[in-house]
């Protein structure tokens, strides 16, 4: 019976992810979800307590994604000494890839979180993140001037937030394009290589062994 009920938990995510791609959040209705499932409105709510439920199921794995992103380069277990982080070919391409790799992977989720969020608790998701960002980042500047004293860190925190959104509005404008995945990896190194080597001049930090991946 459990496998059962996680078939069809499964089939709920899967008609509503086509469903919401297809016609929209908005347009898509509980009741049209049970129908194209096959089971009750009723049934349907034994699964998930509303359709916000439902998009934040399908999403989830992208957000995780993103917010592990986001604490694994400016968490407090980030990485930071003059002795491992460079700028090279090597680190722009690794940096590069994690970006192409969650495009690749999670295309149709991105393009439900940033095109189809509206009316869901995901909505502002976007401004969520980069506040969080802001907050991690700012104490990133703190652990850099700990050991490069000449660094510039006094960045406002809106350009900050504005650097994060930047991300956001490439992703966007990749799917919102249609590009193919060798276009996207080739738009996604030229940011890449302007941010990091960017970051390292508004910083005032040797690019030989700064790197930020903001």
């Amino acid at each position: 019976m459990q496998v059962q009920k996680d078939n069809i938990r499964e089939e709920i995510l899967a008609v509503s992810r086509k469903m919401f791609l297809a016609d929209g959040y908005q347009k898509s209705s509980m009741r049209d979800i049970a129908d194209k499932v096959g089971i009750s409105v009723s049934n349907l709510y034994n699964y998930f307590q509303s359709k916000d439920a439902i998009f934040c199921a399908i999403v989830q794995p992208v957000v995780t994604v993103l917010y592990d992103l986001l604490e694994e380069h400016h968490g407090n277990s980030a990485k930071l000494d003059v002795d491992d982080v460079v700028v090279d070919d090597n680190v722009i391409e690794s940096v590069m890839h994690e970006y192409s790799m969650i495009l690749k992977r999670h295309r149709a989720l991105l393009k439900l979180l940033l095109f189809q969020a509206k009316g869901t608790s995901l909505e502002h998701f976007v401004d969520e993140y980069t506040d969080r960002s802001t907050v991690l980042v700012r104490d990133w500047f703190r652990r850099l001037k700990a050991i490069c004293p000449s660094a510039r860190v006094e960045v406002s925190d809106l350009f900050v937030h504005i650097n994060t959104v930047w991300i956001f509005t490439l992703l966007k404008e990749v799917i919102g394009h249609n590009l193919t995945n060798d276009e996207a990896e080739k738009v996604l190194r030229e940011y890449v290589e302007f941010e990091m080597y960017g970051w390292a001049n508004t910083l005032n930090v040797d690019p030989k062994w700064f790197v930020t991946k903001i």
